[in-house]
């Protein structure tokens, strides 16, 4: 139940932050479900508050109020429940803004103001559960002086994935990139990278192609799901994978992505560093999402409930 509860969180998490809200309704409310019956209660919230998110983007607002209220008057001592009922007020005040009830948002923006007053080792916990690329968005929405107290509590790797993410450009290759890919040595048989996809807890598109590097980490080769599963369980991967796979730059801009990722029919990408290090990986629903303009996404939002 861990390994299904962790990746239907996962799920739903990058639908709520990556433009794809209808995507996360059906994982979270199992995972909401599964949760509860496994008195996970803090999975449990974190799955309630994120469908909240997903049925709100997706413009079912009375839903998404059905689901955030509980949530909002949540009377808990538990940092985390506090957190929770903080961005579930917030998330409440949004629902109303939409729906032109200004009063009633201004009333839910005063009590998620609790969150301002979070100790910033509590915002990191919850911060240290996300993707990479998730807590760069949140972080940017503190408040700067903030900032760098909230990173600098991040656990040593997930800070370091965050900190290269924030340097490069929202649209670029690097700014559209996630840092979670699956990678494997050039002697690894077919048959452990086969154990090893399955092993993971990623997007689904990120894993149907496994990605071969050397010590440095420096991209090799590539080769896809399909042909590991035809080829002998014992075959190194080095002998069946692309040698010279296609990737982008970090510095490639988002036409520059989406025409690669089109031209060659891809549904991942590599991003490869000017030194050939394997950076992180573009899927085509982040491509999508960063192609596609603001006014189109927003037609979905405008529906009444």
């Amino acid at each position: 139940m861990d390994d299904e509860l962790t990746d239907l969180l996962a799920q739903g998490e990058r639908a709520a932050f990556h433009g794809r809200p209808g995507a996360g309704v059906g994982p979270l409310q199992r995972a909401v479900e599964l949760a509860h019956r496994a008195g996970r209660d803090a999975e449990a919230t974190a799955a309630a508050w994120l469908l909240g998110v997903c049925l709100g983007a997706g413009g079912h607002y009375g839903a998404a109020l059905t689901v955030l209220a509980p949530l909002s008057a949540a009377d808990s001592d538990r940092p985390d429940r506090q957190l929770f009922s903080s961005l579930a007020s917030s998330t409440v005040a949004s629902v109303h803004r939409q729906l032109g009830r200004h009063e009633d948002a201004r009333a839910w923006d005063e009590q998620a103001r609790v969150l301002r007053g979070r100790d910033t080792a509590e915002i990191a916990a919850v911060l240290s559960r996300m993707h990479a690329d998730d807590v760069v968005d949140a972080i940017l929405e503190l408040p700067q002086d903030r900032r760098t107290a909230v990173l600098d509590a991040l656990p040593a790797p997930q800070r370091q994935d965050v900190l290269r993410l924030m340097h490069y450009q929202n649209r670029s290759a690097g700014g559209m990139m996630g840092v979670e890919y699956l990678a494997v040595a050039p002697g690894t048989t077919a048959r452990d990278a086969v154990e090893a996809v399955r092993d993971a807890s990623m997007q689904d598109q990120a894993l149907t192609t496994v990605h071969v590097v050397d010590a440095e980490n420096r991209l090799i080769g590539a080769v896809r799901l399909i042909e590991l599963l035809r080829a002998d369980p014992q075959t190194p991967v080095r002998e069946i994978a692309e040698t010279e796979p296609v990737a982008v730059a970090p510095s490639d801009d988002v036409v520059a992505v989406v025409n690669t990722m089109a031209d060659f029919n891809l549904l991942s990408v590599p991003v490869v560093a000017y030194d050939g290090e394997l950076v992180g990986i573009i899927t085509v629903d982040d491509a999508l999402e960063e192609s596609i303009p603001d006014d189109w996404r927003e037609r979905g939002r405008t529906r009444t409930p």
